[in-house]
């Protein structure tokens, strides 16, 4: 698992917890006994948004792009190995209201530009 981790370290992603979604580097990765940790930093200057998770018909995905960047902009994210669902294209560690983050180009290169339509994919 942590030589599969390792390959993210230094990648961006859109970083999905609760209603928030916003841009983040991967700094470091380890596992420890049955869990995984990373630390992401927020990207500066990058958009930040707080999004509908459930939505009525005809309501936009996206309620605010002003949302506040995380604070303090560096942290500490990790669940156990158990719940934790990583591929080339997501680390989810959703279980029970955890965070995903999402690395596909795609996604990420919409989301830079104000665009939700990369992470509404993922939800559907």
């Amino acid at each position: 698992m942590l030589d599969m981790l390792q390959r993210f370290v230094g990648r961006r992603g859109i970083y999905i917890e609760g209603s928030v979604c916003c841009v983040v580097r991967v700094e470091s990765v380890s596992v420890v006994d049955d869990s995984m940790r990373a630390v992401v930093v927020h990207e500066p200057r990058s958009p930040v948004c707080r999004f509908r998770r459930m939505r009525q018909a005809g309501e936009e995905s996206v309620e605010s792009w002003e949302a506040k960047p995380p604070s303090p902009p560096r942290w500490e994210i990790g669940t156990q190995l158990k719940w934790f669902f990583p591929d080339e294209e997501c680390w989810d560690g959703s279980v029970y209201g955890g965070f995903r983050v999402l690395f596909g180009p795609a996604a990420l290169a919409r989301f830079l530009q104000r665009d939700f339509s990369g992470v509404d994919k993922f939800f559907e």
